[in-house]
């Protein structure tokens, strides 16, 4: 990382930016919102179950794979597009910004929430300070000075 001559600071700071947040706040959001998912996915499925009692153990697994793959695209998506976060952020009071500090495009967050989808991503932590869905959507995690 270079730095700006007159300030010592990391060339990517300017003064309203913040800096992104460790590894323990940015596992944490991750544990939280793994919960969330998981439940929203159990609940969903308890749901199938129960509405299509009649439908064969094929389709109600499809239909299963189907509803926790679009919660979790929903799920993340939805939320970080409209609010810069997802339950996991607002505990920490923490926001996902572009690299620029602003905030990220539908474009953007469909990719980050996209790649969270591929089993590289996580490991992509034991390589790098940021996921790969950082990287691929021009994204970071910082501390939320509203909150």
């Amino acid at each position: 990382m270079r730095e700006a001559k007159a300030t010592g600071k990391p060339e990517y700071l300017t003064p309203n930016m913040a800096r992104p947040v460790n590894a323990g706040i940015r596992a944490l959001n991750f544990t939280i919102d793994l919960f969330v998912w998981l439940l929203l996915a159990v609940i969903a499925i308890i749901l199938l179950d129960y509405l299509l009692p009649t439908v064969s153990h094929f389709t109600i697994n499809a239909l299963a794979y189907s509803a926790m793959v679009l919660l979790f695209l929903g799920y993340y998506s939805v939320l970080e597009y409209r609010f810069q976060k997802i339950l996991g952020k607002w505990i920490t009071r923490t926001k996902v910004v572009s690299l620029t500090g602003d905030k990220l495009t539908a474009g953007a967050v469909f990719r980050r929430s996209f790649a969270r989808l591929l089993p590289i991503d996580w490991a992509s932590y034991l390589f790098t300070r940021n996921g790969m869905h950082d990287a691929l959507s021009g994204s970071r995690v910082v501390k939320d000075r509203k909150a």
